[in-house]
């Protein structure tokens, strides 16, 4: 099966891209051809972590280093990751672009973090308007640390979860914030 994976796959954190890297090692020893989703949706983590702003960084030796590995980092993303060519930039390109696989898998990091993205959920994180032709998989999504913070999007967070095929979750705290009736059985708490 051609699976698409849908992560925070761009950012310049060995915790991010190592989860990539897994997530697609794991689904090519199952058989499958996994292929990194170039998505990099606007305002969000994407130019917090392509900004090189010296104020942000700051001028101390753990910096620089990590200025000075940058090269090493991005070659192995280059040649570890199987990063599709075309960029993908908003929930609506993404959901037209699924159609070019029989799976997308989402996760695993922080994709349903508001925070990440001013406070807004960003749907193309949800499979918002992807076909049900394609199987939406939601692999140990995470919501990050505050999940009291969520309850205001509640409703919403219910509402799309109705688009996954199957939703497992990172935290076991965040079970509470989805309701049964959204669920279906689809979820789990790996």
């Amino acid at each position: 099966m051609r699976i698409g994976v849908v992560t925070f796959h761009f950012a310049v954190n060995y915790g991010a891209v190592l989860q990539t890297y897994a997530s697609c090692s794991m689904l090519r020893s199952l058989g499958h051809d996994p292929v990194v989703i170039d998505y990099r949706p606007r305002g969000s983590l994407y130019e917090y972590y392509h900004r090189w702003d010296f104020s942000r960084l700051g001028l101390n030796g753990h910096n620089l280093l990590k200025l000075r590995l940058n090269p090493k980092f991005a070659s192995f993303c280059e040649h570890e990751l199987p990063i599709d060519t075309e960029i993908i930039n908003s929930p609506k390109e993404l959901a037209h672009y699924s159609t070019h696989f029989d799976a997308i898998l989402y996760g695993s990091d922080q994709i349903w973090n508001p925070s990440i993205f001013q406070g807004q959920l960003d749907c193309g994180y949800w499979a918002e308007g992807v076909s049900n032709s394609v199987r939406r998989i939601a692999l140990s999504a995470s919501f990050g640390g505050d999940l009291q913070s969520i309850e205001t999007y509640k409703s919403e967070i219910n509402r799309l979860a109705k688009n996954f095929d199957v939703l497992s979750v990172r935290e076991k705290d965040a079970l509470n914030i989805f309701e049964e009736t959204a669920l279906e059985n689809k979820i789990q708490q790996l």
